[in-house]
């Protein structure tokens, strides 16, 4: 073999190594395979995320609406099944376009008292109204005081609600409003097959006095779900 075709040969090596070297499409199509699943998780992702926000913030407004438009039952007016059934249909509606079907619903009224011992004070369910599965709050007993930071519970409600105002020796009532709600998210529960640690349970309680009137009760021919306490 002589010097020129050595050459030749070295040469054709040379242009193939600077093709190979300068051909970026493999590389390019390898390395968009493996960031696209980390891309799309990410995508997906921060989409559930923010839709789980917008549920919880809706859940704590349906709570919120509950117990305002209660709290503004005219004096001396009770609560009938037609005040209330529209309460909790106003309060479903804020969840849209979420589906309502895990929304569990439930407007206590609490009356604060004095304790038998001249004491302040203590706090009993008056009534109690439940939609859609909620849990009502027990007539038996009193409820437990808890301070402002407790997590509540259909068997607390924080202490300074029940307390007498500066400006009065009364006890207050109060209208509670406990909403519960299971959010499933929509794209990783469906598709990737997540199990019920998946599954998110949201809920959020609303205290509110009436704006009219002292104290609210309900009617006699007794609300659907509701339960009055003796």
């Amino acid at each position: 073999m002589t010097i020129s075709t050595l050459r030749l040969h070295a040469e054709r090596l040379r242009q193939t190594a600077l093709r190979v070297r300068d051909d970026a499409g493999g590389i390019a199509a390898t390395e968009f395979a493996l960031i696209l699943p980390v891309m799309l998780t990410l995508y997906l992702g921060c989409a559930e995320i923010t839709k789980g926000v917008m549920a919880s913030r809706k859940v704590n407004l349906a709570a919120r609406a509950m117990s305002d438009l209660v709290a503004q039952q005219a004096s001396g007016v009770a609560l009938d099944n037609t005040t209330l059934t529209n309460v909790f249909n106003a309060s479903k509606s804020i969840l849209s376009p979420y589906s309502t079907t895990a929304l569990k619903m439930t407007i206590s009224g609490v009356q604060a008292q004095t304790k038998t011992d001249g004491t302040c004070c203590t706090a009993k369910v008056k009534w109690t109204v439940v939609n859609n599965g909620g849990t009502a709050r027990s007539c038996t007993g009193s409820l437990t005081l808890v301070s402002n930071t407790t997590a509540p519970a259909p068997t607390n409600i924080p202490q300074d609600l029940v307390a007498p105002t500066a400006t009065t020796t009364a006890r207050p009532f109060i209208v509670v409003a406990d909403v519960k709600y299971t959010y499933e998210p929509g794209f990783g529960h469906a598709l990737m097959k997540w199990n019920v640690g998946a599954i998110l349970n949201m809920g959020s309680t609303s205290y509110m006095p009436p704006r009219v009137a002292s104290t609210l009760s309900l009617s006699t021919t007794t609300p659907t779900g509701a339960t009055i306490c003796p």
